[in-house]
């Protein structure tokens, strides 16, 4: 025999209820088979849901919050993934936590910018008050030494007066000199 090949078949011999039977089976089999199908897709669905979806919904929702209405005020809710979306959502915490330090310092340098425009300002009232009361105290002095201007020329005009009195005197006397010096000479004689 060169190479042939024998084929052989066992002939089954079923019976109907066999056939019933096994079909039957089958169908049970394929019905649990679906159930159980199903079964893992929705615990897929809810494993998912609760790992996946769940924290991207409470990002979103925290975003909106926090955008919409620019309430930093959020509390941050730990995600209990470690994965991306863990991280994810712990970076998106740590941007408001930064947010949240960027706007109090923010405040903070408007309360110190607030005092010292404050400050400034008593300072230049300060200012002004001092420039009025020097302007006053100038106003003053010049007032002063008009007045004494005045006086000296009055002084100077009754100190030529007086000079000329003096030297008025000073002739009358020195005639009345020489007029006793005369009476002296003729009585003497």
């Amino acid at each position: 025999m060169k190479d042939s090949k024998v084929l052989m078949c066992q002939v089954i011999e079923l019976d109907s209820t066999d056939f019933v039977n096994t079909t039957g089976k089958m169908y049970l089999i394929n019905i649990i088979s679906v159930l159980i199908a199903i079964l893992m897709g929705f615990l897929i669905i809810v494993f998912v849901q609760r790992r996946i979806v769940g924290p991207l919904v409470l990002i979103r929702d925290t975003a909106d919050v926090v955008v919409k209405k620019g309430d930093l005020t959020v509390k941050e809710m730990h995600v209990e993934v470690k994965d991306e979306i863990g991280e994810l959502s712990w970076s998106f915490f740590k941007m408001i936590n930064v947010l949240k330090d960027l706007v109090k310092n923010v405040f903070d340098a408007i309360l110190i910018i607030a005092k010292n425009l404050r400050t400034l300002f008593l300072s230049s009232k300060a200012v002004e008050t001092s420039a009025v009361e020097q302007n006053d105290t100038v106003e003053n002095i010049i007032r002063d030494f008009s007045g004494l201007d005045k006086l000296v020329g009055t002084i100077a005009s009754e100190s030529e007066k007086a000079n000329e009195y003096v030297k008025t005197a000073l002739d009358r006397v020195n005639a009345g000199m020489e007029s006793m010096g005369q009476l002296k000479n003729e009585m003497g004689e």
